[in-house]
C-alpha cells in the first residue's frame, strides 16, 4: 500500500507537462505495483538545481517508496517506464536518470491519522499536539 513517487529534475515544465507526468506515473504504480488509485501519490517538480555527471544538462532524480512489493523485477518494470517516460516527455536522456527504492515495513508510514494498520485514533487540533489521553471526552 501507499506508493509514493517522486521524480526532482532540471528541466523547465509547464503546468501541462507536470499534469501528463504525474498522471503516467500514477498509472505505472496501478499498472506494475497493482496498487489501488486512492493510496497512490505522485509528485514532481522542476526546475530544481539538479548537477549531475559534472554538468547541468537535463536529468532527473527519481524516488519510488511503498509499503511492500517492491522487489528486483517490479524494480526494473519501474526503472524501464520511468526513465522512458522522462526520455519521452522531458527529453532527458536515459544516461542522466537515477532512480532509488525504498520499501518500508507498515510501522514505518502513517495515514489517516496513524501509522499503517493501527486504527485512526479520534484527533482534537486545538493549535498544540494533543495526546489521545489528554483529548477531552466528547
Amino acid at each position: 500500500l501507499m506508493p509514493y513517487v517522486s521524480v526532482k529534475t532540471n528541466v523547465e515544465l509547464s503546468s501541462e507537462k507536470k499534469r501528463t507526468v504525474l498522471q503516467e506515473l500514477h498509472g505505472f504504480i496501478h499498472r506494475l505495483l497493482n496498487k489501488p488509485d486512492a493510496y497512490i501519490c505522485t509528485h514532481v517538480t522542476g526546475e530544481e538545481a539538479l548537477f549531475f555527471g559534472g554538468t547541468a544538462d537535463p536529468a532527473a532524480f527519481c524516488d519510488v517508496r511503498s509499503v511492500g512489493q517492491l522487489d528486483k523485477t517490479s524494480n526494473t518494470k519501474l526503472t524501464e517506464a520511468i526513465t522512458g517516460l522522462l526520455t519521452h516527455e522531458l527529453g532527458i536522456s536515459a544516461t542522466r536518470v537515477f532512480v532509488t527504492f525504498t520499501s518500508f515495513d507498515r510501522s514505518f508510514w502513517g495515514f489517516n491519522g496513524a501509522v499503517l494498520g493501527q486504527p485512526a485514533p479520534s484527533l482534537l487540533y486545538t493549535g498544540r499536539i494533543m495526546w489521545r489521553n489528554e483529548c477531552p471526552p466528547r
